[in-house]
């Protein structure tokens, strides 16, 4: 992939937090000189696992937030309790110094609900960032 021009290399699923070789493989890929970024939900981002990606450089931990409405989050990913793992998640990146990026699919369900996470954004941290896309079938 080197030889290809690739220099970036981002792990997402499902949820890459299931895998239990995810740091290993992100050790892997960091040895080669890749930048790495991790697509998650966050609801499984313990201290540990965010102390492995300190160590090894991950370049961003990207993390799905719909509304900073638990009940808008979890109506849209399913489980009820997703919204306040996935806060927790973001605020030990927060906590630990990792770069973390809020991404958010804008649909009918949280589109009103943007502004909140754009206040958000700011009052978190200054390397938190929203990137939205339209997502046609809702």
């Amino acid at each position: 992939m080197r030889d290809l021009g690739c220099l970036e290399i981002i792990l997402t699923g499902g949820e890459p937090l299931l895998n239990p070789n995810l740091l290993e493989l992100c050790e892997y890929a960091r040895r080669l000189r890749f930048s790495v970024i991790v697509k998650t939900n966050a609801t499984l981002l313990s201290e540990g696992v965010i102390d492995g990606f300190r160590r090894l450089h991950i370049t961003e931990v990207q993390v799905s937030l719909y509304s900073l409405s638990p009940a808008i989050h979890d109506a849209i990913v399913g489980p009820t309790g997703s919204h306040a793992k996935t806060m927790e998640g973001i605020r030990r990146c927060r906590e630990a110094g990792q770069r973390c990026r809020i991404s958010c699919v804008v649909m009918r369900s949280n589109y009103q609900h943007l502004e909140g996470l754009k206040e958000f954004r700011g009052a978190c941290w200054r390397a938190t960032r929203i990137r939205s896309s339209r997502d046609p079938a809702t």
